[in-house]
């Protein structure tokens, strides 16, 4: 369950917010994102900054020749949201890779981001491409970072108003490099899931006594492998 808070914090202006910062530079954005994945609040909520949306139909979406005919039309200078395995495919297709060059931000995620796409994407493009990263039990994502180099590949430093930890099975810090437990606290953290409280229970509703983040006073516990650096 999502609130109002948990999507305005996402988007809301700071400094230290780099979601609200890159769509502040955005003109026109591309939505190939169906409604039902969560990420694409990332594609609906540009009209929240003036953008113009070009919305791809279903058929765009699956035909990368229509697709291309319709970054090409239309110019858009962002794509809001896309998988890697995804654009993977798009690159394929020659006349999409020269069309990449339109773009001034690219934004992939849910699933991990090789190498040998992010070196393609900026063979074709000089464009920021930001690795996406979110459990459920955001809001959409937690973590971001602008990657410039694919031997450098990270998910980045925790968002506007959240916390991230690696901890051990007991709930412990873990110093960096040791693999654990992803812990995520603050403003983004949804409500729970819709009628499953013993999943919400299990998932969130989980009490660091010794963090030292007044907004987390609860957390969503991710049972991931991953390590910070």
């Amino acid at each position: 369950m999502i609130s109002h808070k948990n999507i305005t914090n996402l988007f809301a202006e700071s400094d230290d917010n780099i979601i609200y910062n890159a769509y502040s530079k955005m003109k026109k954005t591309l939505a190939i994102t169906t409604v039902s994945f969560d990420t694409f609040l990332l594609d609906f909520m540009s009209l929240t900054f003036g953008l113009e949306v070009v919305l791809a139909n279903d058929s765009e979406v699956k035909n990368i020749g229509e697709l291309t005919e319709l970054i090409s039309r239309q110019k858009p200078d962002a794509l809001t949201f896309t998988t890697p395995s995804r654009i993977r495919q798009y690159l394929e297709y020659d006349r999409f890779a020269e069309e990449l060059s339109t773009f001034s931000y690219i934004a992939v995620g849910g699933e991990i981001l090789p190498q040998d796409v992010v070196s393609k994407i900026l063979d074709n493009a000089d464009t920021d491409i930001f690795n996406i990263y979110g459990p459920t039990e955001t809001t959409v994502t937690c973590n971001s970072i602008n990657i410039t180099s694919p031997d450098n590949i990270t998910v980045g430093k925790a968002l506007h108003n959240y916390v991230t930890d690696v901890r051990d099975i007991d709930g412990k810090l873990l110093p960096d490099g040791i693999i654990g437990e992803l812990y995520i606290g603050g403003v983004g953290v949804s409500r729970g899931w819709y009628s499953l409280p013993l999943t919400t229970f299990r998932t969130i509703r989980v009490e660091i006594m010794q963090l030292s983040f007044q907004m987390a006073k609860s957390m969503s516990r991710e049972e991931s492998i991953i390590k910070s650096n």
